[in-house]
């Protein structure tokens, strides 16, 4: 007999199931009104179950042997409490859902007990299962606890582990990006400066020259069979003349001190012993100052004089100047606007030594906003500045009247613009480094159009070239120059296509003309110059060599008669060892000379007269 078979829970299973039964009639098989009887009825019932006491008594009986198989069964048994009292308060509930509201209210002082026994069987288990800690080998007991305590450390741990690990990987792509950010900026600050460092080369070497004239660069290009000869000028390369805006750095008009020094001479106003008020000081250097102090600083309306010469009235707030004021050098220079914290900060006026004017916004002692620069020698640029550079939208007009409008960057033309030559070519498109640089579009004042690609100042790439006589080029492009593969029309000669070198037909190409005439192979410098194969408007054919557009060296030419003509060519014409087949098959071998047969006859024919007779009314 096994060790539980005494533990029950105060009822037999008949017991339950008959009381299940009574709570899950179906309603259907009732009469209207008896849902109330019904429920008290299993009220009754409920009340007479002796649970609470059995799960009191209810106690674990282990031997050595059947320790485990024991437990496993009272549990099983247990389990089944556990189902009973869920579908007996799912009954309970579904009743109770069923009832009028006059029924509900007068249930529901006996429902309250039900609910606490219900609660009292559960209660109950649970201090069954506690029992379980008083078997008779606690060392199985103990390892279980202890084993189960280790899984769950080690499942926290690894998930602390996990989330750890997450963290860590998620703050490692964060630092990863951050130095990959502070990286580009290091880059982009270093080539800035790289810029910035070129420019003031630029103007240094610019100041030293002189106002140095612009150069000029002519280059030409002659297509061959073309009567067309275009020339560019790339008049693009800048020159600073006055005040140099790249290399602005305008000396800083000096700051005032913050307090007065004792050792120097002060006769005004005090309060506290310091100056306060009106007064004026002298200092050791020769430095003086008259106008308004308050607590020991410059304060209000005043004028600094330096022992140098340079001059300053105007307002001070706290020791520096502040608001509108007039600087001027010793060198002539002269400022009149608005002063921030010492600095020319605000709209002002700036007069330099060398005559040149600049007139709009600042910002510590550099332009900035918008403004406009006039240069000693008359060329002006109107738009806007960055740090003393012009930088943004602007125009700049040249004295010899050339100028631009568009985009400036660190001082040059930059992105889009429009630039004006005094010659009257205008130019479109983008800019890089003063350069036209990218897509764009040039406009020669004599007709010719140049549509496509520009690298620094070049027609460099893709592109198209339409001359004011009507050719028309259309491919690759290299120094101003058609290079690589292209297409050139020729509005009364023809058609080649193929290779280009500078400017010229160059390597392997094609020329088809407008008399049927047809020539394919190769190039050299804008002439027929290699193998070669001309097809003529008469159906004759030769096949050989050529020498600055001309048949020179071993070819052969097929009259439409089928007759050939096999040996040496100089100049266009059969000189040399050659042989002279007709289209009967009969040849001759020989000497020729200026396109007629001399010298030795190596082999004749039938035909020797009639070829002479030929000869001599030129039709070979």
């Amino acid at each position: 007999m096994s060790d539980f078979d005494d533990i029950n829970i105060g009822t037999n299973e008949d017991e339950m199931e008959d009381l299940l039964d009574d709570i899950s009639l179906d309603d259907d098989s009732k009469e209207e009104g008896s849902s109330k009887e019904n429920i008290e009825s299993l009220f009754d019932s409920i009340s007479n179950l002796d649970l609470s006491q059995k799960f009191i008594d209810l106690k674990f009986k282990l031997n050595n042997e059947n320790t485990y198989e024991n437990f496993r069964l009272n549990l099983s048994n247990k389990f089944k409490v556990l189902s009973f009292c869920e579908l007996l308060e799912s009954s309970i509930n579904k009743k109770y859902e069923n009832l009028s509201e006059e029924e509900t209210e007068s249930l529901g002082d006996d429902l309250f007990p039900i609910e606490i026994k219900l609660n009292k069987i559960l209660v109950n288990y649970s201090s069954s299962l506690k029992s379980f800690t008083k078997m008779k080998n606690p060392l199985i007991i103990f390892i279980i606890i202890v084993m189960f305590a280790v899984i769950l450390y080690l499942s926290s741990k690894m998930m602390d582990a996990s989330e750890e690990a997450l963290k860590i990987k998620e703050q490692n792509k964060q630092i990863t990006e951050l130095e990959k950010e502070k990286l580009n900026q290091k880059k982009a600050i270093k080539n800035l400066g790289f810029k910035v460092e070129k420019l003031k080369q630029d103007v240094a070497q610019a100041i030293k020259d002189g106002n140095k004239k612009e150069k000029t660069f002519i280059r030409k290009y002659t297509l061959q069979n073309s009567p067309k000869t275009f020339s560019r000028k790339k008049a693009i390369v800048i020159y600073y003349k006055g005040v140099k805006t790249q290399d602005l750095k305008l000396r800083s008009s000096r700051d005032m001190l913050v307090k007065i020094n004792p050792a120097g001479n002060y006769e005004g106003e005090k309060n506290n012993n310091l100056p306060h008020g009106e007064g004026s000081y002298w200092f050791e250097n020769k430095d003086r100052y008259i106008g308004n102090f308050k607590h020991g600083l410059f304060h209000g309306k005043g004028t600094f004089t330096w022992g140098n010469g340079d001059h300053y009235e105007g307002s001070f707030v706290n020791g520096k100047r502040k608001g509108k004021g007039f600087y001027s050098w010793v060198n002539g220079e002269v400022y009149e606007g608005f002063f921030k914290n010492s600095f020319r900060s605000g709209y002002g006026v700036m007069v330099f030594s060398d005559g040149s004017r600049y007139e709009g916004e600042w910002e510590k002692d550099l332009f900035e906003g918008n403004g406009m620069l006039v240069y000693s020698d008359g060329t002006w640029y109107e738009g806007e500045f960055h740090q003393g550079l012009r930088d943004g939208k602007g125009v700049v007009s040249y004295v010899n009247g050339r100028s631009y409008e568009g985009n400036f960057s660190l001082d040059h033309m930059v992105g889009k613009g429009i630039l004006k030559f005094v010659s009257g070519d205008l130019y479109e498109g983008l800019f890089l480094d003063s350069l036209p640089h990218g897509k764009g579009k040039y406009n020669f004042k004599k007709g010719d159009v140049y549509q496509g690609n520009f690298i620094l100042g070049a027609m460099s790439g893709k592109g198209k070239f339409i001359y004011a006589t009507g050719e028309v080029y259309e491919g690759e492009f290299k120094r101003d120059a058609p290079h690589g593969e292209g297409k050139l029309i020729y509005p009364l000669l023809g058609v080649y296509q193929g290779q280009f070198k500078n400017g010229l037909e160059h390597g392997l190409g094609e020329f088809i003309g407008k008399n049927n005439y047809r020539y394919k192979g190769l190039w050299k410098k804008g002439f027929q110059h290699g193998l070669g194969v001309s097809l003529y408007s008469d159906g004759s054919i030769y096949d050989g060599e050529y020498y600055k557009g001309k048949e020179e060296g071993q070819g052969s030419y097929t009259w439409k008669d089928q007759s050939e003509y096999k040996g040496a060519w100089e100049q266009g014409q059969k000189n040399g060892m050659g042989k002279f087949i007709f289209s009967d098959g009969q040849f001759i071998q020989g000497i020729w000379k200026n396109d007629k047969l001399v010298g030795k006859v190596l082999k004749e024919s039938s035909h020797i007269q009639r070829l002479k007779d030929l000869n001599k009314k030129g039709m070979y």
